[in-house]
């Protein structure tokens, strides 16, 4: 089985249950005291039940937020070079739309005429 991927939030918060409780009383506690307050369980409450525990038990991974990715993604694009058969403006509108399409790739969104 995989990792499941978590929030930075329910990461930092199952982080945080653990140092204190063990994986076996976290999922009893998750499963069999649905009422108990918030402040005891934490952001684990937006984990449903099999989640949380593949996640105790396989392992998880921390899911970049869309602003992560594209951070991520804009640091190691280097920068393009003009092409000198073009003009300046042919060049800017190609930087223009292969930067837009890395973004909308980076973000899982498709856009019929752009890039599907």
């Amino acid at each position: 089985m995989d990792k499941v991927k978590l929030t930075k939030a329910q990461a930092w918060h199952l982080e945080n249950l653990r140092e204190h409780h063990s994986e076996r009383d976290i999922v009893a506690t998750a499963i069999n005291d649905p009422g108990i307050t918030a402040h005891v369980k934490g952001g684990i409450n937006s984990i449903d039940h099999d989640t949380l525990i593949r996640a105790l038990y396989i392992g998880y991974e921390v899911e970049q937020t869309l602003e992560e990715k594209l951070h991520e993604v804009f640091e190691d694009t280097p920068p393009s070079l003009p092409n000198p058969s073009w003009t300046d403006e042919d060049n800017v509108r190609m930087s223009y739309q292969c930067g837009f399409r890395t973004a909308l790739r980076t973000a899982g969104i498709k856009v019929p005429g752009i890039n599907d």
